[in-house]
């Protein structure tokens, strides 16, 4: 597998609230992706990021061999389960961390398949076999919940005034509520992002860019960040790709 990923604070903010892990495990059989788009004042949004980050990266490292794609799943929902905790007992502990919390989406390869887990509005998508982009997480947000019960236009959500405010993150409830998701359709790249480029970027513009043949990742993650700075790069941006 090739990996490549870039996170930038944009022209806009001052600091970086985004964070990404990649991890593999020592016997090269795992391949584990995350991206993390922190929210909260002052820099509680940045914490919440790489507590995340942090804490995942420690278990990963701890994982025990299991026998089926159900067990990693458990597994790293239990994971997931004891930081949402541990950001929620932060959020209320102390005052400048309050209300702090951090979208998440995140991806596990393994030899019995692969599954994600989306919180929040950080999206995954994948360039099928028909060289088409599709996003295979459901947004956690309130613009995604106006066009469920059909109150907007997409064409609206595009432009609507709180299309970043999510219903969703990790630190939000005690309790973990996410989406998981094996992967069954085959892919030719993996794009795990925040909406710093989900949501300044058209989509058919991403698209072009991923199924371009001519260019190798590099390139890719390259034009990427071209186009988000071209458009203004409003907000913090990370992404990662992933092709076999």
């Amino acid at each position: 597998m090739k990996i490549v990923k870039s996170t930038q604070t944009g022209l806009v903010r001052k600091n970086n609230q985004d964070n990404y892990l990649v991890k593999e495990d020592k016997d090269k059989e795992l391949v584990f992706l995350m991206v993390l788009d922190g929210v909260g004042g002052s820099n509680a949004g940045e914490v919440a990021s790489a507590t995340v980050a942090n804490m995942f990266s420690e278990k990963f490292d701890q994982i025990p061999k299991q026998k089926s794609l159900s067990a990693y799943k458990d597994w790293t929902i239990d994971a997931l389960r004891d930081i949402n905790f541990e950001l929620y007992r932060l959020s209320h502990q102390d005052n400048q961390f309050m209300g702090m919390s951090t979208t998440c989406v995140c991806a596990l390869f393994t030899k019995y398949g692969s599954f994600f887990i989306n919180v929040g509005d950080s999206r995954i998508y994948m360039i099928d076999h028909r060289d088409e982009l599709v996003q295979l997480s459901t947004d956690h947000s309130l613009v995604n919940d106006l066009l469920i019960k059909g109150t907007i236009s997409i064409a609206e959500a595009s432009t609507h005034p709180m299309r970043h405010a999510v219903t969703n993150a990790l630190g939000i409830y005690q309790q973990l509520r996410c989406d998981v998701q094996e992967i069954l359709m085959p892919y030719k790249l993996i794009l795990l992002c925040t909406d710093g480029l989900s949501g300044y970027v058209e989509h058919d513009v991403i698209e072009e860019i991923l199924i371009n043949q001519n260019k190798g990742l590099e390139d890719k993650k390259n034009l990427l960040n071209e186009v988000v700075n071209n458009s203004g790069a409003i907000d913090n941006f990370t992404f990662i790709l992933m092709e076999d």
